[in-house]
């Protein structure tokens, strides 16, 4: 890295920008070191011209745009509080904050949108057919558990999670929602692995290939095991 900091180069170009939203990782620390060091050395050399290149800029919420605006000299290393505490909305627990939100997005938006190019595929890829979205609606296969936790959901997550995950979110209904919402979308992903696999079955007899997202590593595993040739890819690979 200090050799990097003297070579003098005129231009720094990264792709897949959105793999430098977190802040702690190392490879965000060293690509913000080497384009505003905390402390620049007498024979750093700064790099005048960046280009971040991303097709997701936003993976989940704005301050994972904070870095990008470093890289790009748009914002200082030392002010993600104050972008936090810009675009970003809190309630206070006792001695626990909550996030609850977002704030003004148009600003924030008017603001990156000065030296934001945005192309859409449509527009530079015009050879690519257009996708087709063809919704399945399947039942569940363990309906049962899915209305249980619907019903009473602490109880349940006392019961299949334990009491501490209950002990977590006891202060806040706000939290409660949240984590409920997530836990009934995870026990709805399990419940769809069979009508899945089944009807992917005839996939497997031909030549074509398919790719099957999903949000939950236990999903993956389970689809995985239907078909244990299969190239997985999740966020550890």
């Amino acid at each position: 890295l200090p050799v990097l900091k003297r070579a003098g180069f005129k231009s720094i170009i990264i792709d897949e920008a959105h793999s430098i939203k977190d802040t702690d990782a190392k490879r965000t620390r060293n690509l913000l070191e080497l384009v505003a060091p905390t402390k620049p050395g007498p024979a750093d050399k700064p790099i005048p011209s960046r280009l971040a290149v991303t097709g997701t800029p936003i993976m989940n919420r704005p301050p994972e745009l904070f870095t990008l605006l470093v890289f790009l000299g748009k914002a200082e290393r030392s002010g993600y509080d104050r972008f936090i505490q810009r675009f970003s909305r809190f309630e206070r627990h006792g001695l626990r904050t909550q996030f609850i939100g977002y704030k003004d997005l148009d600003i924030l938006h008017k603001e990156i949108s000065a030296f934001t190019l945005r192309r859409l595929k449509k527009d530079v890829l015009k050879q690519l057919p257009q996708k087709i979205y063809r919704p399945i609606y399947t039942a569940i296969t363990n309906s049962e558990e899915y209305r249980e936790a619907e019903r009473n959901f602490l109880q349940w997550l006392r019961k299949n999670v334990g009491p501490e995950a209950v002990e977590r979110i006891a202060f806040s209904v706000r939290a409660q929602i949240l984590v409920q919402m997530n836990y009934l979308r995870q026990i709805a992903a399990r419940g769809k692995v069979a009508p899945v696999a089944a009807f992917l079955k005839p996939c497997q007899e031909t030549s074509h290939k398919v790719i099957t997202f999903s949000n939950f590593l236990e999903v993956i595993a389970s689809l995985e095991k239907q078909k244990p040739d299969s190239v997985t890819v999740i966020g550890a690979t």
